[in-house]
């Protein structure tokens, strides 16, 4: 089975001049921005934590 079968999107980040660790501010901001979108779709602001603030 693959994610295709199963209708999922994923995301391959490839990121030039970065080896396994990922050490450049840009990389860092564009992996974090990538997991707060993440977040907002399937758990969005209606969260219990998003509540207590």
């Amino acid at each position: 089975m693959t994610l295709l079968h199963f209708q999922r999107k994923w995301l391959i980040g490839g990121v030039h001049k970065e080896g396994h660790g990922w050490s450049q501010p840009t990389t860092q901001i564009d992996f974090w921005s990538r997991v707060e979108q993440f977040l907002g779709r399937h758990i969005g602001n209606n969260s219990a934590a998003a509540k207590r603030e």
